[in-house]
């Protein structure tokens, strides 16, 4: 259980500041396209990477299997090295950031779509 909670904390930590490359360093023409890629990717990875950490440490050893996917982890993460760098945006405080915030969740709320995802009934 606390590997899993660790995996979980570490994946939240990762997730947060790709999202946030993306929204700040692809152009609005292509972020649909990107959230795509990275979804299927998010998805993806976890399938064949879980499988395959499943098939290495029933197949061969534990240690095999960490190794592996450590391997390939960290290739993934060389990636960074290709992306464009970020700059804060130093006009917007916390309270601005806020009140965006707030304000993209009621429009959210009062349209019938999100609620209609939000409140259907579950089975």
């Amino acid at each position: 259980m606390t590997v899993v909670f660790v995996s979980q904390v570490a994946g939240t930590l990762i997730v947060l500041p790709a999202g946030g490359l993306m929204a700040h360093t692809v152009g609005e023409d292509a972020k649909g396209r990107a959230a795509g890629s990275y979804q299927a990717g998010n998805l993806g990875g976890n399938g064949v990477g879980g499988g395959a950490g499943v098939w290495l440490a029933s197949h061969f050893s534990k240690e095999v299997a960490d190794g592996t996917l450590a391997v390939a982890m960290l290739a993934s993460a060389a990636a960074i090295y290709f992306a464009s760098d970020v700059r804060i945006v130093a006009t917007e405080g916390v309270r601005d950031r806020m009140r965006l915030l707030w304000r993209d969740l009621f429009s959210m709320v009062r349209t019938a779509i999100p609620l209609f995802t939000i409140a259907r009934p579950r089975n």
